[in-house]
């Protein structure tokens, strides 16, 4: 183990060495005692360090058989293992056991390094498993913001070194490994994250259930009796922000709500990631930690969490019914005419978009195999849909959905001229296994809460309100006994408040003495 000295004289006490394997160990999981075989004191030659008895006795106790001094001060801090006399990076080995990630990598030795997978396989030689690096030798080492922090990102996101699947194996076969990473995780690379991995995801971003699955398993979704959907075509992020402690964030992807909402659309580039609609493609954040579904009883939890809000922020609460004001003030372009009547068949033209930014990908593959590509039959059903949207009803589609932006920007986010909260219950939440064939309609029609904020490009956050209401119950067929189904709202903000939206609602939840982070495995709280 590697410990940094920055004074021209240091004194080895146990407090010192009691303090920093206190700190190691909680912050750090690649830490293990066994490390301290060996203890390399960093930063001054043996003659200016003072060992006290005290600290041998305590590195006795732990197993320390010596004590090295060095004045080399270009190795980090952090656990480290000898080979024939030299120092070798030591990286904690963790099974992908719930399925999360196609493809996970190794550690970048350099910001600007290709990646490279990572080959050795799970404990059980069903998963692929993790190479985790110390956040000591991470933070040491860049000093930048993010260090040490562990990412996941979507398999739509390119990483240079790695070639891109996007959950299709023909598209898998088409291309070659990328040349550059996307924009937007090189952003974060360069602020010290690292990336292990790339998250599985619906097949060419296509809504599936995992019984549609053809190319690739499904992610296991952690919570309740680990046999529900996981959800979104981002589902692999979640699964695996949900189901590991060491795990940080999750990058996935946004079109159509599946992250629901990333709150910086437009603000962070998009290059490097395989374009579905472009209109609406945006990188989004998962996490447990807020620091870094409608039935009655649905509905009630999120009327009871506004109400929290309201009386935080001193605000004005009031329910609304979209659809009704629709009826009492619609647009001029909108009048006599339902909200559903209009923008229904306006929301369903991004699959115009969706298709044909798969254009290149078919006459590749056709080109290659003499043959068109194989797609799932969810992605057949909305390939044979699109074809049959002219560009000038899909400009048309477009154009309503700009109508309704500004329609509900000025009915509803411009209220008193004051910042307004939009909040809403995700989705209608209710059982659904893995086995289950689908049988509902895919998406939802028009512009439903999971795609608002898509089309207001503006932030949203989805938070679980509490342990007592945030989780609906039900009889598992599975487990056969009482499980529990997570719930949660979500809170809209106007277009650029993403920022003062997460700090707004980081204060509400501890003013009421909410939870801000969330647990792994089964329960979110409890």
């Amino acid at each position: 183990m590697l410990l940094p000295v920055e004074k021209n004289r240091f004194q080895l006490t146990a407090d010192y060495i009691r303090s920093q394997v206190d700190k190691y160990s909680e912050t750090d999981g690649v830490f293990q005692k066994a490390f301290l075989a060996v203890v390399v004191l960093e930063g001054l030659e043996e003659e200016f360090v003072t060992v006290t008895q005290q600290a041998r006795d305590y590195l006795n106790s732990l197993g320390a058989r010596s004590i090295i001094c060095t004045s080399n001060k270009s190795i980090s801090p952090g656990p480290y293992v000898i080979i024939d006399g030299h120092l070798r990076n030591a990286w904690k080995v963790v099974d992908d056991s719930n399925g999360t990630c196609m493809v996970t990598v190794k550690p970048q030795s350099k910001a600007s390094d290709a990646f490279q997978s990572f080959p050795l396989k799970g404990s059980d030689d069903q998963f692929s498993c993790f190479a985790l690096e110390s956040r000591i030798k991470s933070q040491s080492k860049s000093g930048a913001p993010l260090a040490g922090m562990r990412v996941v990102v979507k398999e739509n996101i390119h990483l240079k070194g790695i070639k891109t699947s996007i959950g299709n194996r023909a598209f898998y076969e088409t291309y070659a490994p990328q040349d550059k990473t996307a924009t937007c995780v090189q952003l974060l690379i360069d602020k010290g994250v690292n990336i292990i991995g790339k998250t599985k995801m619906n097949s060419l971003a296509c809504w599936e259930e995992p019984v549609e699955y053809i190319d690739y398993q499904a992610p296991w979704n952690p919570r309740a009796d680990h046999y529900q959907y996981p959800g979104g075509s981002s589902f692999g992020s979640a699964a695996a922000v949900s189901t590991y402690d060491w795990l940080d964030v999750a990058i996935g992807t946004d079109t159509w709500g599946s992250v629901t909402r990333p709150a910086f659309f437009g603000t962070v580039s998009a290059e490097g990631i395989e374009p579905c609609c472009q209109a609406f493609d945006t990188a989004g954040i998962l996490s447990r930690d807020l620091k870094i579904f409608i039935d009655s009883k649905q509905t009630n939890i999120a009327q009871a969490f506004a109400k929290q809000m309201k009386e935080f922020l001193e605000a004005t609460y009031k329910e609304v019914s979209f659809e009704g004001e629709w009826r009492q003030s619609p647009p001029p372009e909108g009048d006599s005419t339902s909200l559903p009547d209009f923008i229904n068949d306006a929301a369903n033209v991004q699959e115009y978009d969706a298709y044909h930014n798969l254009d290149d990908f078919r006459k590749s593959y056709q080109d290659q195999h003499g043959r068109q590509p194989y797609v799932s039959p969810p992605n057949q059903k909305s390939w044979h849909f699109a074809k049959k949207i002219s560009r000038e009803q899909r400009d048309e589609g477009f154009g309503r959905l700009k109508v309704y932006k500004k329609w509900f920007e000025d009915t509803f986010l411009a209220l008193n001229e004051a910042n307004t909260l939009v909040i809403m219950p995700q989705e209608s939440m209710r059982v659904r296994y893995r086995d289950d064939t689908p049988s509902f309609e895919r998406p939802p029609p028009g512009v439903n809460c999971l795609a608002l904020a898509a089309v207001l490009e503006a932030p949203a956050l989805t938070i679980p309100t509490t342990c007592a209401v945030a989780e609906i119950p039900y009889t598992s067929r599975i487990s056969g006994r009482d499980e529990m189904l997570p719930f949660a709202v979500t809170v809209m903000g106007n277009a650029g408040t993403d920022l003062a939206l997460l700090d707004t609602a980081l204060k509400i939840l501890e003013a009421a003495g909410l939870p801000t982070t969330l647990k792994t495995g089964t329960r979110m709280f409890c």
